[in-house]
């Protein structure tokens, strides 16, 4: 029983694929870059919130500063780290799209003939079923005026059927544009907003932000050479 039940267990397998290695080590190391960097926004915050006539915003601030320097380098040597990561991940899937490749041309070569054509007809034979499938539903169209589509109708008829549904349809279309209207203004009116809002937020992240890191650096280097 003691046998059975031990080969019962399951088997733990350890992929020693490269890029998965590399990929795991990627996951990791932005979770760590994503940490400090948070912690630098929180400094930055807290900086930029201190009130020079509070009680001890000297300290605050040399405390706050000590922070960000401490941070400045971790964050550095992470993102370069992150890159050299990329890289080599890329040159990994490179490698394996090769042996994949190579595995394939090597693979195909040793295909019989014979079998290559069994493969063709067979993937013919599924056409034509679906296509016979498909005009088999041509019977089951029911157009608006309650008539039904059939193989069994001239062309003329089917023509005939087929432009008075077309405009049928085109009259509906329209009806339904002229009910949607102010439904459209108002969705063109809320999508304004949001652009504008977008706009607002880019400004914010990209040249406001900047600008904060400008300060902090010119802070950061003046409190270096104090």
């Amino acid at each position: 029983m003691s046998t059975n039940s031990q080969s019962e267990e399951p088997i733990a397998i350890q992929s020693q694929d490269p890029s998965t290695s590399l990929l795991v080590e990627q996951n990791e190391l932005l979770d760590t870059e994503f940490s400090k960097a948070l912690e630098s926004i929180d400094s930055l915050i807290a900086l930029y919130s201190i009130q020079p006539d509070d009680e001890g915003a000297r300290e605050q601030c040399s405390d706050l500063l000590k922070a960000l320097r401490h941070n400045q380098l971790p964050l550095a040597q992470g993102s370069a780290k992150l890159l050299d990561l990329e890289r080599r991940f890329h040159e990994a899937y490179m490698d394996k799209l090769k042996e994949l490749s190579l595995l394939e041309e090597t693979s195909y070569s040793h295909v019989s003939k014979n079998n290559k054509i069994f493969f063709e007809q067979r993937m013919k034979s599924l056409q034509v079923l679906e296509l016979e499938k498909s005009l088999g539903k041509i019977s089951n169209i029911e157009l608006s005026s309650g008539e039904r589509l059939d193989v069994s109708l001239s062309k003329e008829r089917v023509m005939e059927l087929l432009e008075a549904e077309r405009k049928e349809r085109a009259i509906v279309s329209f009806k339904n544009e002229d009910l949607l209207k102010p439904e459209i203004k108002d969705l063109r009116r809320d999508y304004d907003t949001w652009g504008k809002r977008d706009n607002e937020l880019k400004r914010y992240l990209v040249d406001d932000l900047e600008a904060m890191d400008k300060k902090v650096k010119a802070i950061v280097t003046k409190e270096k050479w104090a």
